[in-house]
């Protein structure tokens, strides 16, 4: 299990050859509404994925997207130029059941803002997106083109959901959204820091 995860990441945090525009952009820090996705301790077993809600020094606020539970984090120091997990220590938090000290390995996704970087191309596979929902939600998950629908596997909750090629859900896997709604979905950038 651990190898396969390791492989996952290393495949999410290198270039790919066949993606439509950057799949890893620079950034000097962590921001507001960016995604993270990782484990805690040492137990490779249960993926989380978060979206940072605050950032101040090297600390910052997230709401853990399974949960809706609080995290403050400290000690967050970027890892540079490679392809380890960026990582940073649980200071408090409020419905979560890791104690402070817990290490939080992760990386981190942002949505494209460029409009550059799309989703419309029939070849995607296997991309990172950002989904925002009606209610104004927003999930990270892995994008697939079939037969000109997108099919979408969310890392937080392990549900699937198939909308045309407008973006209306079609179909759904153990998911709440409703059949018929129509959502927003962009590209999502894996990011290195300078």
């Amino acid at each position: 299990m651990r190898i396969v995860l390791l492989f996952i990441f290393s495949t999410l945090i290198a270039p790919s050859l066949s993606a439509q525009c950057i799949k890893t952009i620079q950034k000097n820090g962590l921001e507001p509404d960016m995604f993270l996705w990782g484990y805690m301790g040492d137990d490779l077993k249960k993926m989380y994925v978060a979206k940072i809600e605050s950032v101040s020094g090297n600390g910052f606020n997230c709401k853990f997207l399974h949960s809706n539970s609080q995290y403050v984090f400290d000690g967050f120091t970027p890892f540079i130029g490679g392809k380890a997990l960026q990582k940073a220590t649980v200071n408090s938090s409020k419905g979560g059941k890791y104690p402070r000290g817990t290490i939080f390995h992760f990386t981190v996704f942002v949505a494209d803002k460029t409009g550059i970087c799309n989703l419309d191309l029939e070849d995607i596979q296997f991309q990172e997106c950002i989904t925002t929902f009606n209610d104004g939600r927003s999930y990270l998950g892995n994008v697939m083109r079939n037969k000109g629908n997108y099919i979408v596997s969310y890392y937080h909750s392990y549900s699937i959901y198939e909308f045309d090629s407008n973006w209306v859900i079609k179909e759904v896997t153990n998911g709440s959204y409703k059949i018929g709604e129509k959502v927003t979905s962009r590209y999502a950038h894996s990011v290195d820091f300078k």
